[in-house]
């Protein structure tokens, strides 16, 4: 299975049929790189999301996506926010490579393998399977499959010592998003 190039703005995601987007490039101290917000207006369907306590919902009318993707690091954070804005979920894919189209849509070409982390304290690595069948099928390079083994240990070593950055950031960058949006809805 070749490299899925995932877009910021969802925009393939039709289960989401109404929707409002808005994406900012960041160059601070506390962080660099790409964050986008997709506001789920309304959905064809909710999603439930599995984790080790049973099913969740992570998209449903309210809810809300925030991706972080920061510079020189091959990660991506898509945080799930329901409509009280309470984080219900971080999932994080790592990456090889990142960018933006020509419209200024930020995306990046994911390496199957995938952390999910819940605010409970919870973290469960997914896709291992998909990851190897990748390099068994010639898909990914031996290079790429460490790659995302050593983004990932990185990624999960971060977390559980409480300095993964994209964490402790969610709601500050969520904020500055609802903003733009708000300034978007002002000059439509």
């Amino acid at each position: 299975m070749p490299l899925k190039r995932k877009r910021a703005d969802r925009s393939d995601w039709r289960r989401v049929t109404k929707r409002a987007y808005a994406q900012l490039t960041l160059t601070d101290e506390a962080f660099e790189g790409h964050v986008s917000l997709l506001r789920i207006d309304e959905v064809r369907e909710p999603l439930h999301g599995r984790t080790a306590a049973g099913p969740l919902l992570i998209a449903d009318k309210g809810y809300q996506w925030m991706l972080q993707i920061p510079a020189g690091r091959h990660h991506a954070v898509t945080t799930m926010f329901d409509p009280s804005g309470r984080i219900v979920q971080w999932y994080i894919d790592m990456y090889l490579r990142s960018g933006t189209d020509d419209r200024g849509v930020a995306w990046f070409d994911d390496l199957f393998l995938d952390l999910v982390a819940v605010p409970d304290g919870g973290l469960f690595i997914k896709d291992v399977d998909e990851l190897r069948e990748a390099l068994r099928d010639g898909d990914i390079e031996e290079a790429e499959y460490v790659l995302a083994w050593r983004e990932m240990l990185r990624v999960k070593a971060e977390i559980e010592q409480g300095v993964f950055a994209p964490f402790r950031l969610a709601k500050m960058h969520r904020e500055r998003l609802i903003t733009e949006l708000e300034r978007q809805a002002e000059g439509s």
